[in-house]
């Protein structure tokens, strides 16, 4: 009954470590959160909700003469006076019957904000029992939210209205008596995708074919024109999960080629499944532009060309992440989590992410939620990021493909991130190194990156020109995967064996003094070449030259690549020195290809 009783009473705020930090024990133990002095986040009561006004009015420390900010799931940020106490304010608009919920906005390493939700993610150790779960819940009022991977005891609760403790307490008090793998709060993370513009008509698209034509020396690109070579037969179609701020149709990339979409980023209390509705409202389409950039429609004589050809035989799984509005966020980690595990139940076989996140905490589920892709085989690609400093969350996760951009000289584009992480990069920025010059399908109209300071003159509105980042480098490499996986299908769900192939068959020692032989923090393994990914995995049927037999010519073909252009070679289990982390019970952690 230890476990149980437990729950009956839990005392307010009961790990402040100081008037201005709270803390909660995480898995690798106490996580230090500082209070943001002049934000809050308050929750309304639907059932008893008047106005904003009576709210804001009641107390003297909230600012008057800043709106409430639309956050997730009915939470707002609401704006104090300089100077005041946070928790003082918390206290008076939790006593409100009008206020379901009001918190702290607590600070991460980096200075960014991050928001606490009204629930709960517990991962409960195999010494809980399923009712023993049930009685607990029950006890402390928790409403069952859903399961994550298939695991009865890996839980999302959400708290009871007017329940004034905090998130951080409860899964605090389920951390230190000894019942969970993990338990911690939900947050907001400050998610973000690697934004700026990008669109091209083939001769524009010099990171696909690069015969010179915007300045830098040639060939500096991933060899498409020269993967396209290789016939990809049959007609069965691949699945690419795509998780990003929606999409819509778009004359080169139809709703036909869409096996899935759902809104995640609308799932709250009073939408607990979100929709089918993944138009990005207000957005400019990021989700659009990194889509096009895997499989706009190749050869219809209009408009862009993507990585997978034939383009038709990708489908896209589109799941929206992040929500609409002029200040968009990102779903909490857990919401982040269930879209990853439903498009890895759905079969993809790829997934693009071109966003990153930052430090803990709220990292768990996603952590797990990535592993659990790993061990279903699904290849999963991220974005390094674009702020100048290590690989960020969750493309530093042990089984993703992390990658960084470079120039049109080949150099390490100058925002991108680097560090022990990365895995390989693709071109991005402009022979300057700034935003720019990479072409994207736009959404229609006026409505996206063409509008305002990005737009490109007479270009079609449909396309873009002003596009570039790790955002625009990411989805190239999922598409590589893609073609990888179209020409040898007997390789999906061997997701190890995917990444070992882009990574060894990238071109090393193509940049500056800094890309050094082999594996470095700048460049990782190197420019990903489609060419070379595609002759690698052929490799591993015998067939290397692509011409239906298996004979000598395979082994001449091989001995040209290997000598004049071979990946360099070393043991890839324990370059970036990191341990073994804790996974989700019952998945067996795959080796990445380090």
């Amino acid at each position: 009954m230890k476990s149980i009783m437990l729950f009956v009473v839990l005392t307010p705020l009961l790990l402040m470590a100081s008037q201005n930090t709270l803390q909660y024990q995480g898995r690798e133990g106490p996580v230090q959160l500082p209070v943001v002095a002049n934000r809050i986040t308050v929750m309304v009561d639907s059932s008893r909700f008047t106005n904003w006004e009576s709210i804001l009015s009641s107390d003297a420390s909230i600012d008057p003469s800043k709106e409430p900010e639309k956050l997730w799931g009915g939470f707002y940020v609401v704006h104090l006076l300089n100077g005041v106490d946070p928790l003082t304010v918390i206290a008076h608009l939790n006593a409100r019957p009008d206020v379901a919920f009001a918190y702290p906005v607590f600070s991460n390493p980096k200075g960014e904000d991050i928001y606490i939700t009204n629930h709960v993610v517990v991962h409960f150790n195999d010494a809980v029992s399923l009712d023993q779960i049930d009685s607990i819940r029950s006890a402390r009022g928790l409403i069952p939210v859903l399961t994550l991977f298939r695991n009865p005891r890996y839980q999302v609760f959400r708290l009871s209205a007017h329940d004034t403790a905090l998130p951080l307490d409860i899964a605090t008090e389920i951390s230190v008596a000894d019942m969970s793998v993990n338990s911690f709060p939900s947050f907001i993370l400050p998610l973000k995708p690697n934004y700026n513009p990008n669109d091209t008509y083939w001769t524009n698209q010099w990171y696909f074919k690069n015969t010179g034509q915007f300045g830098g020396p040639a060939d500096v690109d991933i060899d498409l024109d020269e993967a396209y070579d290789y016939p990809i037969v049959g007609t069965d179609t691949l699945l690419i999960a795509v998780l990003d701020d929606g999409f819509v149709a778009h004359p080169d990339f139809p709703w036909t080629r869409v096996a899935h979409a759902w809104d995640y980023s609308s799932i709250d209390t009073l939408n607990p499944y979100g929709d089918p509705d993944v138009t990005p409202y207000l957005l400019s389409g990021h989700g659009v532009a990194v889509t096009g950039i895997m499989a706009a429609t190749t050869g219809n004589a209009a408009g862009l060309s993507g990585v997978v050809r034939p383009s038709e035989r990708a489908r896209i799984i589109a799941h929206k992440i992040f929500t609409d509005g002029l200040h968009s966020v990102p779903a909490p980690e857990w919401v982040v989590a269930k879209a990853i595990e439903d498009a890895v139940d759905l079969g993809a076989a790829v997934m693009s992410c071109s966003w990153s996140g930052s430090t803990p905490p709220g990292w768990y589920a996603i952590y797990d939620a990535l592993t659990y892709a790993d061990f279903y085989g699904t290849v999963v690609v991220f974005a390094a990021g674009n702020d100048t400093s290590s690989v960020n969350f969750p493309s530093n996760h042990p089984t993703v493909l992390a990658v960084g951009a470079t120039d049109s000289l080949d150099h390490q584009w100058t925002y991108s991130n680097s560090g022990s992480e990365l895995d390989v990069m693709a071109p991005s920025a402009n022979i300057d190194g700034n935003w720019g010059n990479f072409w994207i399908i736009d959404r229609p109209g006026l409505s996206g990156y063409s509008s305002g300071s990005h737009g490109c003159g007479s270009v079609d509105p449909d396309y873009n020109c002003r596009f570039a980042g790790t955002s625009a480098a990411c989805p190239q490499v999922a598409g590589i995967a893609a073609l990888i996986l179209l020409y040898r299908p007997d390789l999906i769900g061997q997701a190890a064996r995917i990444r070992e192939i882009i990574c060894q068959s990238a071109e090393d020692q193509v940049g500056d003094a800094y890309d050094t032989p082999g594996w470095d923090q700048y460049y990782g393994w190197g420019r990903v070449n489609a060419l070379r990914a595609l002759v690698m995995s052929c490799i591993y049927c015998g067939d290397a030259n692509n011409d239906g037999t298996i004979d000598i010519a395979d082994a001449i073909y091989l001995m040209a690549y290997i000598f004049l252009a071979a990946p360099h070679r070393e043991t890839v289990s324990t370059r970036k020195g990191l341990e073994t982390p804790t996974v989700t019970e019952g998945l067996t952690f795959l080796t990445r290809c380090t």
